[in-house]
């Protein structure tokens, strides 16, 4: 796999398509105060495609939060990937994700 540095991205060369797993609009809105507040911590994924557009590989919240902020671009990752290995990574990039318990999340609200 090879990686390109992180670069930042127009939105409108991001084609999202169909994901595996729908956005939820609630955390969009969450994700969006915390990238207004604190900037984007984690780039999302593409992968490029013919005629200098790219795939959302992962980072469907980020980008939706990113135009709900009325961003022009977005920091990614630039992978060159198969359509096997994107669609991996997406699912892994949701498996490996750790929901807090209920505790957890009130603890961490709490403090903020």
């Amino acid at each position: 796999m090879n990686v390109v540095d992180i670069q930042n991205i127009p939105l409108d060369l991001i084609d999202v398509g169909a994901r595996l797993r729908t956005v939820d609009h609630d955390y969009v809105a969450l994700i969006a105060s915390s990238m207004a507040e604190l900037g984007q911590m984690t780039p999302i994924e593409l992968r490029p495609l013919k005629g200098g557009t790219f795939e959302l590989v992962a980072g469907a919240h980020r980008v939706a939060a990113a135009t709900l902020l009325g961003w022009t671009e977005i920091a990614a990752t630039v992978r060159q990937l198969n359509d096997l290995e994107a669609e991996l990574r997406q699912i892994d990039e949701n498996l490996v994700r750790r929901e807090l318990s209920p505790f957890d999340r009130a603890t961490f609200l709490a403090r903020r």
